[in-house]
């Protein structure tokens, strides 16, 4: 089975950004719309978060019977921390955004300043998840590599006239 977690991780991380970007939008005009999509877009950024964070958790475990080596194994688990605290944050931006949707629809710089830094937590997430992808090679299969950078000399003999 194909990891769930790389799918769904796109999800919070746009949302929360566009959310963000829609509330300093409202802030600075004042266009009430502005300050509606940005609550809407940070209800979908938590709810695609904890579909993310309980498919990380899935993923994770099923990660760990394969054998992870012990490094591996300590950032695997930095990844899991930092998806909790960034869980958190969107969640308590959620609540706060919601206390604050029944009056004026824009926000409190106090609110832009901690949505911007769970938008820095977020980059700090993937970057982590990025690192155990594309440097740890978890949940990576290898292939088997070509004899040369441009492939084989062979011609693979179906008549269309080039080599591999």
């Amino acid at each position: 089975m194909k990891p769930i977690h790389p799918m769904l991780v796109h999800f919070p991380i746009a949302l929360l950004v566009f959310s963000v970007s829609a509330d300093g939008a409202a802030y600075v005009t004042r266009i009430e719309s502005l300050g509606s999509t940005g609550w809407w877009t940070l209800l979908g950024a938590a709810i695609s978060a904890l579909a993310a964070v309980a498919a990380g958790l899935f993923d994770m475990y099923r990660a760990h019977r394969t054998g992870l080596s012990e490094e591996v194994h300590h950032r695997v688990h930095r990844h899991r921390l930092v998806g909790f605290a960034l869980l958190v944050a969107i969640l308590a931006l959620a609540f706060w955004r919601w206390m604050l949707f029944d009056g004026d629809r824009s926000v409190p710089m106090l609110y832009l300043d901690a949505a911007m830094l769970t938008v820095a937590l977020a980059a700090l997430q993937g970057w982590l998840g990025g690192e155990l992808v594309y440097s740890d090679g978890v949940f990576v299969q290898s292939r088997p590599a070509c004899d040369e950078v441009g492939g084989s000399d062979k011609e693979h003999g179906d008549g269309h006239g080039h080599r591999h």
